[in-house]
């Protein structure tokens, strides 16, 4: 075996599946080392064994003895870092409910070469944004997100209701960056049929309206789609602190896009990526009180954060959400909100803006006007970087925006 080759397990209990499989993948032999099994329970001893470790499994649902849930369910625990993915022609809602808290992505039998391969190939090319494996683990083994306790309790009234309506149900999520995330990574699966929400990325109030208000009940009431925090804990002021300024950011971030009358999606992409920015400082220092670091002279943010925790939060909170298979607007407007030069040229048409950008200068100007704030003088937009998207001269503009 060559030590650079990724290792991928498929797990289906149809051996014409496996073959047909194997043909389909015969010609990423030289990239990628495949194998197959029929059980899961072969499929836990496989993994056991492995070394190196697999870094993608890809199961069947519908499984005698162990199905697809139940198998990825036990790996995330002992494999965190490796990614799930599940492979059915088995629509059964129930079913997928049960794999919504521990796949990464979901895709429909019958499935092309060019979509499996493809799909596995976003996989393992996200890994080289986070290079610690720590990191990696703990971002792979995250299923769901805290939400603030007093947004969770009114979903659980808005959901009770009859008559609810889209806009109550996405007032409340629009300001929980952990319910906001968990209903993007579901309206990204396959199961739900969205045939190309990485190109035309849905709003949040699109995305429950696709999903439908019985599905989504059924979520939340019976399901568990959404995590409380528990007790009045020292983490519960963090996470209130976070997400109050996560949505301050969103805010500001679709103002500065509406503001360069930038398209629909980039609007969308600039306020989903706002909300979700911060998400990573869960991964890098789970539980703490503070996420105030010491700097170095002349250190910046990011350099302090990868010395410290081999990685930044906007790396693994990036990460988390391309295995989520959120937009790559909303992946880039995380990773690099930080660090704009990272990020990828407009893509829109729309002047220079790009939702990274938007989320960019929306986080450094709320940081800026926030006097607790720690190291404030690093909360500058970076002005080298909006000169180089012609952008630079709007800045005044948006400062009053913020």
């Amino acid at each position: 075996m060559t030590p650079s080759k990724s290792r991928i397990l498929f797990v289906d209990d149809d051996p014409m599946i496996l073959q047909g499989l194997r043909r389909m993948l015969h010609p990423m032999r030289d990239a990628w080392e495949v194998e197959f099994c029929e059980r899961g329970s072969v499929a836990l001893e496989k993994i056991a064994a492995a070394a190196p470790p697999y870094d993608v499994i890809v199961s069947d649902m519908r499984m005698p003895a162990m199905n697809g849930a139940e198998l990825l369910a036990r790996i995330s625990k002992t494999h965190p870092g490796m990614v799930r993915m599940i492979l059915s022609g088995h629509a059964d809602q129930q079913m997928v409910m049960q794999s919504v808290g521990v796949a990464h992505r979901y895709l429909s039998k019958p499935c092309d070469a060019a979509l499996l391969t493809a799909t596995i190939r976003q996989a393992l090319g996200i890994r080289g944004m986070l290079r610690n494996e720590e990191l990696r683990r703990a971002a792979a083994g995250t299923t769901t997100l805290p939400s603030r306790p007093d947004l969770y309790v009114r979903m659980l009234a808005v959901m009770q209701e009859s008559d609810t309506a889209v806009a109550q149900v996405e007032e409340v999520i629009s300001h929980d960056p952990a319910m906001a995330g968990k209903i993007l990574k579901l309206v990204n699966s396959a199961f739900f049929g969205v045939p190309s929400a990485s190109k035309n990325p849905m709003g949040l109030k699109e995305a429950i309206s696709f999903l439908g208000l019985d599905i989504l009940r059924s979520l939340v009431l019976t399901v568990g789609l959404f995590e409380q925090l528990k007790g009045n804990t020292p983490q519960t002021t963090v996470i209130e602190a976070l997400w109050g300024h996560s949505f301050e950011v969103a805010e500001a971030a679709r103002n500065i896009a509406l503001a360069e009358e930038a398209p629909q999606p980039l609007v969308e992409e600039a306020f989903i990526g706002g909300l979700l920015h911060d998400v990573g400082h869960l991964l890098l220092h789970p539980g703490q009180e503070s996420n105030s670091i010491t700097l170095l002279s002349g250190e910046g943010y990011s350099d302090a954060e990868r010395r410290l925790y081999g990685g930044t939060h906007g790396e693994a909170g990036g990460y988390l959400f391309a295995l989520w298979g959120l937009p790559a607007g909303v992946v880039e407007a995380v990773a690099f909100h930080h660090e704009p030069r990272r990020g990828s040229p407009d893509s829109y048409g729309s002047g220079g803006l790009t939702p990274m950008l938007a989320v960019h200068v929306a986080d450094a100007l709320v940081h800026r006007k926030d006097k607790d704030a720690p190291h404030p003088s690093l909360y500058n937009p970076d002005e080298t970087c909006l000169a180089q998207h012609n952008l630079l001269d709007r800045l005044p503009t948006w400062k009053d925006l913020v």
